[in-house]
This record gives C-alpha cells, structure tokens and sequence, in this order.
C-alpha cells in the first residue's frame, strides 16, 4: 500500500510556521533565509513526516534543473579524482548535483556531448578539456550557457577559470633538483596547445634561466602514460639535445622529424 504523499503545508502545519517559510527552510539555496533554529525545526519534522520533494515539478516550475555538466578530457586520468569530489561536495551543498561526460579532446565530440546536456536542461558547464584557443568556450558563449573552466585555462580569457599556479610548481621541482645537486636536467611538456602544457614550459624555461642553466623541453603528444613514455625515451636515448643557447631546445613532435 503507497503511503499518503507529505505536503509543504502538512509541515508548515506541523512546525506552526507558514508554508513559504518550509519552502526556503527547504532549499539549500535559500534556508539562509530563515533563522537557524527554526530551519532546524522544520527540517527535523519533514524527515519525520517522510517528505519526499517533487524535484521535477519545482524545476519544471522555475525553468532549472539543479544539475551542472562536468566535461573532463580522461576519466581515467587520477589527476580529476579529487577534482570531481571537490566538484560534487560544492555542489551538493549548493543544492546541484553534477553530471560527468568522459568527453575526450575532440571538439566535436565534445559539442556533442554538451548538446547532449543541453537537452537535459543542465544549469551551467565545468570545463576541464579547453585548449589555448578553444571552440566549445565559444559555443558556450554563444548559447548563453553559465561555464567555468578547471584545471586548464584558455589565451583569452573569455570566461572565469580555476587553475593551479603552474610557474611556481616548476620553479619548486627545478629548485628541489638543483638541490639535490642535478644541473642538467629536461622537462617532458604536456601538448603546448593547452594552458597546462605551455605554462608549464614556460615555467621550466624561466627556473632554468633563474639558475644560469640551458635544459630540453619534450612536447609529448597527449597527456597519457604512453605518449610520456616515448618523450621521456627520446631524450633519454639521446634524440634530443641542448643547443648552445639560453634557453631549452624545445622538441616537438608536429615539428621535429626525428622525435
């Protein structure tokens, strides 16, 4: 037998206050509203009462739907792990729950896949697959779509982006090996069409500088164990080597034939 369905006003009934109060005691986004103790109260009787909100019909109602698209580039990648608990413990306290799309770099693949969001009428977009230059930001744009980018950042800046300070990262582990007393050392860089891999080349060019020393820049193809792997093999087999110059040969493989 389906128990009798719990209303806002049976609540309000139950906790002596009105039901628009129960309805902001109710939603995260808006129980700042009322005065702690009372949010408490109403909240205690409506687990008492078993209520259960029809999500749906609220949002149906107001046009949103409490849920944010998480676009990152690998899944598999453990580098996204603590950003997507970050991600989902800021949003669940927001009242929003994300949906995470393994979306790869591809751009169309990743239109596709916030089209496909877009149908499922999410609130706004975390962007953890932008290139330098990227034309999923601008679709974003375009759409009206409320987008944040995490991790990489895009040249232009066209929206807010939440990234770590990859210049100081590099001073510190250039720092960290000069102290160990390593002079020649190489940086296997991440593809330079993204923030992370050209900041971070940068970063090494300019520790180096800082030190007096010349050192090799490897541009892997992707940020994936294999494509490391063979950058790491060439510089240490030799392919690729320091010129008498100020700063790193950088070697890239869509320009250099013999990496």
């Amino acid at each position: 037998m389906n128990r009798p369905v719990t209303t806002i006003k049976q609540i309000a009934d139950a906790s002596g206050v009105h039901p628009s109060t129960v309805s902001r005691a109710l939603d995260p986004k808006k129980r700042h509203l009322v005065a702690a103790d009372v949010a408490e109260r109403i909240v205690s009787q409506a687990e008492a009462l078993g209520y259960q909100p029809n999500r749906l019909a609220a949002n149906l109602r107001l046009g949103r739907s409490d849920l944010i698209g998480v676009l990152l580039p690998d899944i598999a990648n453990p580098v996204f792990a603590p950003i997507l608990g970050g991600i989902a413990e800021t949003l669940s306290a927001e009242g929003y729950a994300p949906i995470v799309a393994d979306a790869g770099n591809a751009t169309t693949q990743q239109i596709s896949f916030v089209e496909t969001l877009l149908s499922q009428r999410v609130d706004g977009l975390i962007l953890a697959t932008v290139s330098q230059d990227d034309e999923l930001v601008g679709f974003c744009i375009r759409r009206g779509l409320p987008v944040i980018l995490v991790n990489r950042s895009e040249a232009r800046d066209r929206v807010s982006s939440v990234v770590s300070d990859d210049d100081l990262g590099m001073q510190l582990a250039v720092d960290h090996l000069a102290g160990l007393g390593h002079r020649h050392i190489a940086h296997v860089a991440g593809p330079l069409s993204t923030s992370t891999g050209a900041l971070r080349r940068d970063g090494f060019v300019r520790a180096m500088a800082h030190h007096g020393w010349r050192g090799v820049v490897r541009e892997a193809a992707g940020y994936t164990r294999e494509a490391g792997a063979r950058a790491a093999a060439a510089l240490l087999d030799g392919e690729a080597t320091s010129q008498p110059s100020s700063l790193p040969t950088i070697c890239s493989p869509s320009v250099c034939s013999t990496c």
